[in-house]
């Protein structure tokens, strides 16, 4: 689809799955798409102490370059983040991130190191030297299509249902916001099925 319509995607791929998959990364790169750094193992930083998340980050990096990739955007995994992710970010020299919801449409440099307590108000830290590109649950055919037993999620949303919902945040955009950018979240595993695929083309 993409090839069709002539359109380059950013891919973030885990450096173990470009380990696992090395021609299929190649095809990727073959096709002139980016790919990007989404960790090795597919780790949420969340739950990672801040040497083990740098750790994880530095042998994904390292797995990149091996195939010719300086990676210039990072994607934290389900958008979790810890207090340390956003300063890795920002030291490892990433240009952007693509892992938080503070905006609907417009790029921005997130703040690092703000500091919020109960009872006080919040103390602004400062802006970070990478772009942040927003991104939403919304715009993520994970949710919407893709079922699990535990937790528990119904997915199975209609193709029309989804098409609905990323028109109608595209054409608000494109009317109200200037130089706006849609991220929208496709995994190929998900929104690979013939079905979505029409609906992606639509």
């Amino acid at each position: 689809l993409l090839e069709s319509r002539q359109l380059d995607a950013t891919f973030f791929v885990p450096g173990h799955t470009v380990e696992s998959f090395p021609r299929e990364t190649q095809s990727i790169l073959e096709a002139g798409h980016e790919i990007a750094h989404h960790s090795y193992a597919h780790v949420d930083p969340s739950n990672q102490a801040r040497d083990e998340e740098r750790a994880d980050m530095e042998r994904a990096w390292r797995v990149l370059e091996g195939v010719g990739v300086t990676p210039l955007g990072y994607r934290s995994l389900s958008a979790d983040l810890s207090d340390a992710t956003l300063e890795l970010v920002e030291e490892f020299g990433f240009v952007y991130d693509s892992s938080l919801m503070t905006d609907d449409y417009r790029p921005f440099r997130p703040r690092l190191g703000d500091r919020v307590a109960r009872g006080e108000p919040l103390q602004r830290g400062r802006e970070a030297r990478f772009w942040e590109l927003p991104l939403s649950f919304e715009l993520d055919d994970w949710v919407h299509f893709q079922f699990n037993f535990d937790p528990y999620r119904k997915g199975g949303a209609t193709p029309s249902q989804v098409l609905e919902i990323w028109q109608a945040e595209l054409d608000w955009m494109d009317e109200h916001v200037d130089d706006g950018v849609l991220t929208v979240t496709m995994h190929p595993q998900v929104i690979g099925r013939g079905h979505r695929i029409a609906m992606l083309d639509a």
